[in-house]
């Protein structure tokens, strides 16, 4: 291997490490999850072992416990949003059937007088 294509992989498994230590580890701790690796047919594989992990979620400081935050927002958030998305957009389709159709149905009646 050539010395870029080695600083290459070191970047790159840098980069893998910090998102673990970052996001997904905080995640797993958010959804009392352990992340396992095992050997199988195929490989190295993951599993999730569910067990509470409350002493952990307690000690997580800085960018590991603003993901967990983000991830509590949302779970909190998501479900009252997407219901007044749904609101709204059946009340947008429903102003454009009413208003469009008919204002399509007068130019229709409009354009079949002149020539009846």
């Amino acid at each position: 291997m050539s010395v870029r294509e080695v600083e290459r992989f070191r970047n790159n498994l840098s980069w893998k490490y910090r998102l673990t230590q970052l996001v997904t580890e905080p995640k797993a701790i958010f959804e009392s999850r352990y992340l396992l690796l095992y050997f199988s047919d195929r490989g190295i594989e993951q599993t999730a072992i569910y067990a509470p992990r409350n002493q952990e979620l307690d000690r997580l400081r800085g960018v590991p416990l603003v993901v967990t935050i983000a991830l509590e927002a949302r779970d909190a958030i998501a479900p009252r949003l997407r219901s007044t998305l749904s609101v709204v957009g059946s009340g947008v389709v429903y102003v454009l059937t009413e208003v469009v159709g008919r204002g399509i149905g007068l130019i229709g009646r409009g354009i079949l007088k002149g020539f009846g």
